[in-house]
Order: structure tokens, then C-alpha cells, then sequence
């Protein structure tokens, strides 16, 4: 019987199935629905500009992270997820961007976003709460505004290996505490930084020092 084989060869046979497939495993029984939403959820970054899943990840946020949020917003109060679904997630695009606007334009359709404020700091605050949860993000792209505090985050992760900041807003204190944070994130391997509106001299030295002293790091390991 199939419900007698190991968790290790159940993980083989579910990692072959395509995602519909999967979707139905999660309904067989609670083993199994264990098993399958690491799979699952590795992927969910693909599917960040739906509104569904916007909801989902929303309702992960804690109380820190909600009070980044400002109150004309109207948050999920749903009860809390069964599983810690974000744990699993292993990117971030543009796609959150979109996921956003449309949750937002759905349930706050009588809130005046005049200036996109608000559609920012949801996406400051999923952030931050990406880089708290997951214990898997290799893949992390920020497009537009973001807050000094996600660049503090940064430091203290150590998976993410490619890092794109966009249209960031960083000013001369962010660049040093982005600098600190590309130092420590030892797993970083690609750096991409576009069209910063703050661009500074004191930006671009700060990381210039950082990927000098992660090269200078690098050889000192080796020898």
C-alpha cells in the first residue's frame, strides 16, 4: 500500500508530479498535505501577483510587521494559516508588485492611495516578512521604495544568492547599511543595483567597499 511507504520514497514520487497533481495530495490526508507543501509553496514566488495568495501571505505578517501598515488599510483577520507556508518560498519578483495592486484595488477600493504610499509599505512589511520566514530564499528582487529596515534584514540573511534592488530610494545612510549587509550575506553571489532615485556618490563607494572586501574575504578563505 502506498500509504505505508517511506516519507523518502513519497518525496521522490511527489517531486515527478506535475502541480495539479499535487494539489490533489494535499486533500488524501494530513501526512501527506505535510509532505507536499514544501513543494508546493518552493515554487509560490511564481504566483505572487495573485490576489489569493497576497491574502495568504498577509496573514503571516506579526504585530511589528503589521504596524508598518498604516490603519486605512484593511488587513485579512482570518485565523492564522496551518502551516507556515512562507517558510518555503524561494523567490521574490516583480510578481508581488502586481499581486499587490490587485489585492489592494479589491479590498480597499474606497482608501485614496493617492501617492502609492500605502501599496509601498504592504510591500515593505511582506518583505520584511519573507526575509524573517523563509528559510529557503535564494532569489530576492525589490522594485521601487523600501525601508531602511529591510536592508537590515538583509544582513542577517545568509541563503539569498541573488540580490536586485530597483528604483530603491536608498539615501547615504541606507547605502552604509546596505554595504554591511552584502559583507555579511555570505551566500550572495550576483548583486544587481538599477536606477536608483538617490543615487549617490557615497552609494556607489559603499558598495564598491563591500564587494572588495567580500573578494578580499573570498581569498583569504581559499588560501
Amino acid at each position: 500500500m502506498i500509504e505505508k511507504l517511506p516519507d523518502e520514497c513519497l518525496l521522490e514520487i511527489f517531486n515527478n508530479l506535475q502541480e495539479g497533481s499535487l494539489f490533489s495530495c494535499l486533500l488524501v490526508n494530513r501526512h501527506w498535505c505535510i509532505i507536499n507543501v514544501p513543494l508546493l509553496w518552493k515554487t509560490a514566488g511564481n504566483y505572487l501577483n495573485k490576489r489569493s495568495l497576497i491574502e495568504t501571505c498577509l496573514l503571516s505578517l506579526n504585530t511589528e510587521e503589521q504596524s508598518l501598515i498604516s490603519s486605512q488599510v484593511i488587513l485579512p483577520n482570518h485565523p492564522k494559516p496551518s502551516f507556515e507556508y512562507t517558510n518555503f518560498i524561494t523567490s521574490i519578483s516583480d510578481r508581488l508588485n502586481v499581486g499587490i495592486v490587485d489585492w489592494f484595488n479589491y479590498y480597499n477600493r474606497t482608501v485614496d492611495d493617492g501617492d502609492n504610499v500605502l501599496r509601498h509599505a504592504i510591500r515593505c512589511s511582506l518583505i520584511t516578512m519573507f526575509l524573517r520566514t523563509s528559510k529557503n530564499l535564494i532569489y530576492l528582487k525589490i522594485n521601487g521604495a523600501i525601508y531602511e529596515q529591510i536592508i537590515k534584514d538583509l544582513s542577517r540573511n545568509n541563503t539569498i544568492m541573488i540580490l536586485e534592488l530597483h528604483n530603491s530610494n536608498l539615501n547615504s545612510k541606507g547605502a552604509k547599511v546596505l554595504q554591511d549587509a552584502i559583507i555579511q550575506n555570505t551566500a550572495l553571489t550576483y548583486l544587481n543595483l538599477y536606477n536608483f532615485t538617490e543615487a549617490t556618490e557615497d552609494l556607489c563607494n559603499s558598495v564598491a567597499d563591500a564587494l572588495l572586501e567580500m573578494i578580499l574575504m573570498m581569498k583569504e578563505e581559499k588560501h
